[in-house]
């Protein structure tokens, strides 16, 4: 199942993204990590993104290289 997840998370192109954070809120997200993003800019409401690549800075900041799946894997146990 995650396989297939990948093939299809993987297969065309979508939304990617570069996000600045403060390292102190957002600095515990780590590579591969599904997050939930909000941004009124790019106008972006609860979408899911993938972080692909994460870069600690020397300003403070962490920088995070975010793709967007439409069809994030999901935990079916209950």
């Amino acid at each position: 199942a995650v396989l297939r997840w990948r093939a299809r998370a993987f297969a065309l192109e979508h939304l990617t993204t570069i996000a600045l954070a403060p390292i102190g809120e957002y600095g515990w997200i780590q590579l591969g990590a599904t997050i939930t993003v909000t941004c009124t800019v790019l106008g972006i409401d609860a979408l899911p993104f993938l972080v692909e690549e994460r870069e600690e800075q020397n300003d403070g900041l962490v920088a995070f290289r975010l793709r967007h799946i439409p069809d994030p894997i999901r935990d079916a146990r209950s």
